[in-house]
């Protein structure tokens, strides 16, 4: 078998470089205090597209150049996806990363849940309404006992990363009768995303500003920075890879998986103000998740869905 067919290669590549993406980008975002979004997406995503040029260059994937219908096509689905990275630094900058991948989970399984009602008509078991209802609960109750109300735009921010998100994977779906590679649409996203977070950074004024941070010429700090863009880069090569050899709804329930994991290793790493029982409360909101996820999986494969699918 072909490494690139290789499920469990792949499958751990995208668990390995998930978990370190997250737990880099918040230590830069958090630890480090780096509070310009824009200019640290801009550089990740430079990283990331070096790095997809340089595995190009090697053979290890092939970048197809895309038509121009497909460019118009896909332009709006770069501006969603450079929203909602830069929305998801703001608000993994602001929140605990249980916390910041619960609330992302719960809003993705919730708007694929609705779609999914709309689209085949099948009611929700018991068991199902229990997995979507725990998280919700967690998320109330997380939001209700923050003490830091003046803070609460984290909250908008996470909202808008996860709308962004939603309504990317609903208009994506709309064009699946185009022609375009899971590896050519992230080459895609990464190139666009650094022109629209240029001018992002010059709307906000970040660009000026980001001179005076203090860490900016220390070799650590550029070291994170290429860390987290070869892992992010690592891990949406592997997202495009899981897509080709699984069906969507299970690549989800593996990427629920991949933020209970993530949110167990931060809980470790990190110590945040929160609480550590409000950390493990959410932790276990995102095992609901995954159960939930894993139960659509299911569902959709003995029903024979694959091709259905948000």
């Amino acid at each position: 078998m072909k490494l690139k067919d290789n499920k469990v290669f792949w499958l751990i590549i995208f668990f390995v470089s998930s978990s370190f993406a997250i737990l880099i980008n918040k230590y830069i975002l958090w630890k480090l205090n780096f509070t310009y979004p824009s200019i640290f997406q801009s550089w990740q995503m430079s990283v990331a597209s070096l790095f997809l040029i340089s595995a190009n260059s090697f053979e290890i994937i092939k970048i197809m150049p895309l038509s121009t219908e497909s460019f118009k096509r896909l332009l709006p689905s770069t501006f969603l996806f450079t929203v909602s990275i830069y929305s998801g630094s703001k608000a993994l900058s602001m929140l605990p990363v249980p916390i910041f991948c619960l609330i992302q989970q719960m809003f993705i399984q919730a708007t694929i849940y609705i779609v999914e009602i709309y689209k085949t008509k099948k009611s929700m078991s018991n068991y199902q309404a229990v997995c979507i209802m725990t998280p919700l609960f967690i998320i109330w109750i997380t939001y209700l006992f923050d003490n830091e109300y003046e803070n609460q735009v984290k909250y908008v921010w996470i909202l808008i990363n996860c709308l962004c998100i939603c309504l990317n994977s609903i208009y994506i779906s709309f064009f699946k009768s185009i022609n375009v590679q899971e590896i050519d649409k992230i080459f895609l996203n990464t190139k666009s995303s650094i022109i629209f977070l240029s001018l992002f950074g010059i709307l906000t004024g970040e660009t000026p500003k980001v001179i005076n941070f203090q860490k900016l010429y220390h070799t650590f700090f550029h070291l994170l920075f290429v860390g987290s863009g070869v892992f992010g880069a690592l891990m949406m090569l592997s997202y495009g890879r899981l897509c080709n050899l699984f069906s969507l709804s299970r690549v989800r329930f593996f990427n629920a998986i991949s933020m209970f994991i993530v949110s167990i290793a931060s809980i470790i790493v990190y110590d945040t103000k929160t609480s550590v029982y409000k950390l493990w409360f959410a932790v276990l909101g995102l095992a609901s998740v995954s159960y939930y996820s894993y139960s659509v999986s299911k569902f959709n494969y003995q029903l024979g869905l694959k091709n259905q699918e948000v």
